[in-house]
């Protein structure tokens, strides 16, 4: 449970990160959107199978 001064922390939180979110997809289309989201997949794989080679 959260106090009244974490939930208005939260809810500031949820506010910036969702108002960047915003902003930062302006202009991208859906298509556009998918294909950058399978290119940070593929960049994550490379980097979780470096790190299990280790």
């Amino acid at each position: 449970m959260l106090t009244d001064a974490a939930k208005d922390v939260s809810k500031r939180i949820e506010h910036a990160y969702k108002t960047a979110y915003e902003v930062s997809l302006q202009g991208i289309s859906e298509s556009e959107f998918q294909s950058f989201d399978r290119l940070l997949e593929k960049v994550y794989e490379n980097l979780h199978s470096r790190e299990s080679e280790r």
